[in-house]
């Protein structure tokens, strides 16, 4: 089985391997305790705490984005131009999709605090009455596939309004890889350079989307250009 970071372990110098659960037994009695020293509350911060970092940090790289394009053409201003449950769809899209990247975290957070040696182990962990992170890791794959359900409504309102920009064609392309890294993870159990890989996709499919969600909501308005100064 592989071990879990050496750093961590240090922090646990009287506990045994884990065991099919993710746990580690104390040898004095049936206590418990886990690979991060601090237990099972420490192990919870540490998610919800990474989960906040991960949602600002596509907040924050969203909005740079979006701040880009339109500077990038200083003279238009734009006005909002999707309907009522146009709107409320790409907000609740964009959320679901950044719900991905959240329980990505604690995905990857599981991965790495409790290593699976195969397959079949990590299923059991998933199912198996051990730590809660091992069960939240299931939530990334059902954000997955409902973060998908609005970047396929994304890609078919574009292209009924004949937008065929290479763009949209690389939004597809990012997404599908993102799948494919996504499978693989669960294949190879999560290796870190894959983690990574993963990461790195992940953030450019994020902008790409935030950009193809703006260009659907708002466009140029009636008055497109500024007052020439005098």
């Amino acid at each position: 089985m592989r071990q879990p970071l050496a750093s961590l372990q240090r922090r646990n110098p009287r506990c045994h391997s884990p065991n099919a659960n993710g746990d580690r037994i104390h040898p004095q009695g049936d206590q418990r305790c886990f690979t991060c020293a601090c237990g099972d509350s420490s192990n919870l911060v540490l998610a919800a705490h990474r989960n906040e970092r991960v949602a600002s940090l596509l907040g924050y790289s969203g909005g740079c984005a979006v701040t880009a394009k339109w500077l990038s053409k200083p003279r238009r201003h734009f006005a909002v131009l999707a309907k009522p449950y146009g709107r409320i769809a790409i907000g609740l899209g964009l959320v679901s999709v950044m719900a991905i990247g959240t329980t990505g975290s604690l995905a990857s957070l599981g991965d790495t605090i409790f290593p699976s040696d195969s397959l079949r182990h990590a299923l059991m962990q998933d199912f198996s009455g051990g730590h809660i992170l091992l069960h939240l890791r299931l939530l990334h794959p059902v954000a997955a596939v409902m973060g998908s359900i609005y970047v396929f409504w994304l890609l078919w309102s574009h292209w009924r309004q004949q937008d065929h920009t290479p763009w949209m064609f690389v939004l597809a392309g990012t997404l599908t890889t993102q799948i494919a890294l996504g499978a693989m993870n669960v294949i190879l159990l999560a290796p870190i350079w894959l983690q990574m890989t993963h990461l790195l996709v992940a953030e450019t499919f994020w902008i790409l989307l935030v950009l193809a969600s703006t260009d659907l909501l708002f466009g140029p308005s009636r008055h497109s250009t500024f007052p020439k100064a005098v």
